[in-house]
């Protein structure tokens, strides 16, 4: 059971790296434009 939580801990800790990149991407994309 502990290695399944360590496991999709990662996964959720991947994800919100992955997502909070994209944002600043996003966000500087836009900035730029404007």
């Amino acid at each position: 059971m502990a290695e399944l939580w360590s496991e999709w801990a990662w996964r959720i800790l991947a994800i919100q790296a992955i997502a909070t990149s994209v944002a600043m991407v996003i966000g500087i994309g836009i900035a730029a434009r404007q």
